[in-house]
């Protein structure tokens, strides 16, 4: 277990740079598919998609695992590239790509068809000392949510929230249980006035979101 945990220190900044290449791309993806749908070529989700599609087409190993982690920011299910990108991550020889790969493909499993038991497993244990400890833990919730923040608050890790978001701070600094530095930001559900923390940090490969107040006799 210590030796685990060592090798998982070791690997934080090399993955520190990894989530913000995902940034990056997650950005890269938003206007290409800004420029498709104002030039009327359907849809945004649709085109978010296509987009990613032509990128794991066309790159290399490297950028097809940091591809494929940004789907999984934008919350895509891509469960028919995951064989494609997991050979890409082994491909790389890089320990952090791996676990850059099966990051993304926790975040996105529960829209997938069931995993075989032994990926569930290697999910479970190349991940559990990188993400889960420095991640912010989710308040529980002291009244009924909205749909779309209930939804938010089992699948907390998606990069944009929910619709009826909106931001009621800048971003600022803040130190989570885990004494792990984050950026922050706070956000207000039209629909149910629930506030929301929307956390960033280097250490976690995604944007996570927690319950910070809920408004009275909602």
């Amino acid at each position: 277990m210590q030796n685990q945990r060592r090798s998982a220190d070791a690997m934080l900044p090399t993955l520190g740079r990894l989530y913000r290449e995902v940034r990056t791309m997650s950005r890269r993806v938003h206007r290409q598919s800004i420029l498709r749908t104002r030039d009327g070529v359907g849809g945004y989700a649709g085109n978010v998609s296509s987009v990613i599609n032509d990128i794991l087409d066309q790159g290399d190993a490297h950028e097809r695992v940091v591809c494929f982690a940004s789907a999984a920011e934008f919350g895509i299910p891509m469960h028919h590239q995951s064989e494609r990108c997991r050979l890409a991550a082994i491909h790389t020889g890089s320990s952090a790509m791996r676990v850059l790969y099966w990051t993304a493909v926790r975040r996105m499993r529960s829209n997938w068809p069931a995993l075989d038991e032994e990926a569930d497993r290697h999910v479970r244990t190349r991940t559990s000392h990188v993400t889960e400890a420095s991640s912010p833990a989710m308040k529980r919730p002291e009244t009924v949510l909205c749909r779309q923040c209930e939804a938010l608050r089992s699948d907390a890790r998606t990069s944009h929230g929910h619709d009826a978001l909106h931001p009621i701070s800048g971003m600022y600094f803040r130190l989570v249980a885990s004494g792990e530095l984050t950026e922050a930001s706070e956000h207000k559900c039209r629909i149910c006035s629930t506030r929301w923390t929307q956390h960033r940090s280097a250490a976690s490969l995604f944007v996570s979101w927690s319950i910070s107040r809920q408004a009275a006799g909602s």
